[in-house]
């Protein structure tokens, strides 16, 4: 799985997998367009990368701050919205003019969860 992303992260936007620490994975989860199942892998890097897109794979990189998927009332549902396939209820994060959906979405939702205990405990005077 990890080999898998880091190549394709190499392939689709010139992330070194070098320069990559694994954290993790997350739960597997189906793509509601295809049907595919994908395994997230979580890691980091040590400075923010220079990205080399391949325009066959990617149309731009979005670059979204951890702070802005923290912020609850950004995420909202989207019944039947036309330019979102997603199912109803499914969540979905509205970013200037960018619309954050379907698997995206999901995989930042589970990220969240996994991290809010982390996130808490940092805000907490100790």
């Amino acid at each position: 799985m990890e080999a898998t992303a880091l190549r394709e992260a190499f392939e689709e936007v010139g992330i070194d997998s070098e320069q990559v620490e694994i954290l993790g994975l997350l739960d597997d989860g189906l793509t509601v367009a295809t049907s595919y199942v994908i395994t997230p892998v979580v890691g980091v890097v040590p400075a923010p990368p220079r990205f080399s897109i391949n325009p066959k794979e990617v149309k731009e990189v979005i670059e979204i701050p951890l702070s802005f998927f923290q912020d609850a009332p950004r995420q909202k549902t989207v019944p039947n919205a036309p330019d979102v396939q997603s199912p109803p209820g499914y969540p979905t994060y509205h970013y200037g003019e960018h619309v954050i959906w379907g698997a995206t979405a999901r995989i930042m939702g589970q990220f969240l969860a996994l991290l809010a205990p982390l996130l808490l405990s940092d805000e907490e005077p100790g």
